[in-house]
């Protein structure tokens, strides 16, 4: 799986539950590093603050250092290769300079942290991590109130991966069928036919900005489901259990409602596809997803790392699976 995993935390419950996830995503070798972050104040304007801050900062530091420390200890004792790294600046910039320096080709964060600010919520740090980085982002959702979830390894028993018919959505599928593979899990491809009204030709029809007639879904539904039998039957030696879903409707909203009725599920989302009708593109799809799912996504970057760079992850679990 991935080799070098970071875990950023800010010191609440939830953001402590993704250290559930490393054993999950790593391989034998791999190395895991907790990071906190001592994020400088905005009114840091004078000589006397910054020696206050300097003093204040370097306690924070030794603090968060030895907390991190105690929760690097379970993890240690799973047989990974535990790193800390205690970083001062700003919350975004720190993670993901961490991340380059440990060549990390994973970064595990929940969706919001401490506090009632919820800083580290979808829509501050991690929504900036999603747009200011290529290296895969696995995002976790904290459970709802009085719910206690049970470890990762024991809870997923769908892998989802969102298909728009784009060859870019369909270099996640390798990584996804790895995942499914460890979990023992079943891989659900599933592919939306969106009936909103569009301008584009899709499949020899064209809606010229109207909503599509009944015959017009109907070729699409019939069309995406010979797709996704294709690509089942195209990955069926990467894992023994693929199914297929086809629906009709708007693909955010779709999917919420798939993800909705499958709370044991974890998403494979590759964040890049074609503009156009029947494609999803990220601001209008993961985003949505990503603020509304509860339960864990995977995001994929192949439009920042580059077709080449993902098809070479994905060769590379294709020959290890083989």
């Amino acid at each position: 799986m991935f080799r070098s995993i970071v875990i950023p935390l800010d010191g609440s419950t939830s953001a402590a539950e993704s250290l559930h996830y490393a054993t999950l995503f790593a391989a034998p070798d791999t190395c895991v590093t907790l990071m906190r972050v001592v994020e400088v104040p905005p009114d840091l304007e004078s000589m006397q603050h910054a020696d206050e801050f300097a003093s204040e900062r370097d306690r924070q530091r030794l603090s968060l250092w030895q907390e991190t420390d105690k929760l690097a200890a379970p993890l240690r004792a799973q047989g990974l290769d535990v790193a800390i790294a205690v970083r001062t600046g700003d919350a975004t910039d720190e993670i993901i300079a961490c991340a380059h320096e440990h060549d990390a080709d994973l970064i595990i964060m929940t969706t919001h942290g401490v506090g009632g600010s919820r800083r580290w919520m979808l829509g501050s740090v991690t929504n900036k991590m999603l747009h200011n980085t290529a290296i895969p982002l696995l995002v976790i959702h904290p459970p709802p109130p009085g719910e206690i979830r049970p470890e990762p390894a024991n809870r997923f028993d769908a892998v989802l991966i969102p298909l728009d018919g784009s060859t870019f959505a369909e270099q996640a599928l390798p990584i996804a069928a790895e995942i499914a593979n460890r979990c023992g899990a079943r891989l659900e491809l599933i592919r939306i036919v969106d009936d909103e009204p569009h301008d584009q030709e899709v499949d020899g029809v064209t809606a010229n900005g109207e909503r599509p007639t009944h015959q017009a879904v109907d070729l699409w539904r019939d069309n995406a489901q010979r797709y996704v039998h294709q690509i089942g039957e195209r990955i069926s030696h990467l894992t023994p259990a693929v199914t297929g879903i086809v629906r009709v409707g708007n693909p955010a909203a779709v999917l919420s409602a798939v993800l909705a009725v499958r709370p044991r599920a974890l998403v494979v989302l590759n964040t890049q596809g074609n503009r156009g009708a029947q494609r999803w593109v990220f601001s209008d799809v993961a985003e949505k997803i990503l603020t509304t799912a509860v339960v864990p996504t995977l995001v994929l970057r192949s439009d920042l790392v580059g077709p080449q760079s993902l098809h070479a992850v994905a060769e590379e679990m294709v020959v290890q699976e083989r």
